[in-house]
């Protein structure tokens, strides 16, 4: 292969919520970076791949999340082309320090500012994974972590993605920490992550698909479960099933605010109490509560 000189950019917009496993379709055809909008990401190729056999892969893929998601579209692509000397320092314009409130920071490895020190720090590169704390959801769940945390806490962190929320756990005081995802490579990045911030010894991490979540992940005070609406709801009597007997608790986000009531009715039925919802900006959280005695 030709050495490469700079980098193709090719940008997906939509009106409505882009699914996470896009950002996955993109770097199996070859992406080296990925920027997370609201309702947009930008990945970044070498400019020695064919774009154009790229986008129409990508147009395809849109295609059929439209038909197994229920996405609708319209989807607008767009390319561009950026210099090889400014790719890296373009991404990392994109990815500042995020403060989620006076406790809590999170930054990348490169960031070097100084913090004050009664703030704590989590330091995550997502690389390919989902979790910068610059998604709306991702704010959302770190709030509530924020919030519920007590040292002695059993958590399941469930579609660990970049490893930022089992991550800020540990750094809060949790030391009983399991971390579960399907995608080996968020997996990979979550480890390294953990091992950035000094709380490896905190995270259990696992790659697993939903049958072995069912059988191997049981008795929880605190499940964490950010992921999107078609993948959760059918995962919501088990992660009910995997929280303890006694006071228990689970926080969830990866939803619109127009699926609320849905949301909420399915939790509902399956013996859990919202204590709180949340919004920011299209997208909610729940903070919920286990009914003592429902299995």
């Amino acid at each position: 292969m030709n050495e490469s000189n700079g980098w193709h950019t090719l940008t997906i917009t939509s009106a409505v919520h882009l699914p996470e496993i896009l950002s996955s379709a993109l770097f199996d055809l070859g992406a080296a970076g990925t920027e997370e909008n609201p309702n947009a990401l930008t990945a970044y190729f070498p400019d020695v791949l064919d774009i154009e056999h790229i986008q129409l892969e990508i147009q395809r893929k849109l295609e059929s999340f439209e038909s197994e998601l229920g996405l609708t579209g319209p989807f607008r692509l767009e390319s561009g082309h950026i210099e090889q000397e400014n790719w890296q320092e373009n991404w990392k314009q994109h990815f500042q320090p995020i403060e989620i409130d006076s406790r809590l920071m999170i930054k990348p490895s490169w960031e070097k500012a100084k913090v004050p020190n009664d703030r704590i720090v989590v330091t995550i590169d997502p690389q390919q994974a989902f979790g910068t704390g610059g998604h709306e959801t991702t704010h959302l769940m770190l709030q509530a972590v924020l919030r519920t945390i007590r040292p002695n806490m059993r958590i399941l962190d469930v579609g660990a993605g970049s490893g930022i929320l089992a991550i800020a756990a540990a750094r809060l005081g949790a030391s009983q920490i399991v971390a579960f995802d399907n995608d080996p490579v968020a997996i990979e990045t979550a480890v390294q992550n953990a091992d950035l911030n000094e709380v490896e010894k905190a995270i259990q991490f696992y790659v697993g698909d939903k049958p072995a979540f069912r059988s191997r992940f049981l008795g929880f005070d605190l499940i964490l479960a950010n992921i999107l609406t078609n993948e959760l709801i059918p995962l919501i009597p088990d992660l009910v099933t995997a929280l303890s007997f006694g006071d228990s608790y689970l926080i969830l986000s990866g939803f619109l605010v127009e699926e609320e009531d849905k949301i909420g009715s399915i939790l509902s039925q399956n013996g859990l109490v919202i204590v709180e919802q949340k919004a920011r900006g299209e997208w909610m959280s729940f903070f919920c509560q286990k009914v003592v005695g429902r299995a």
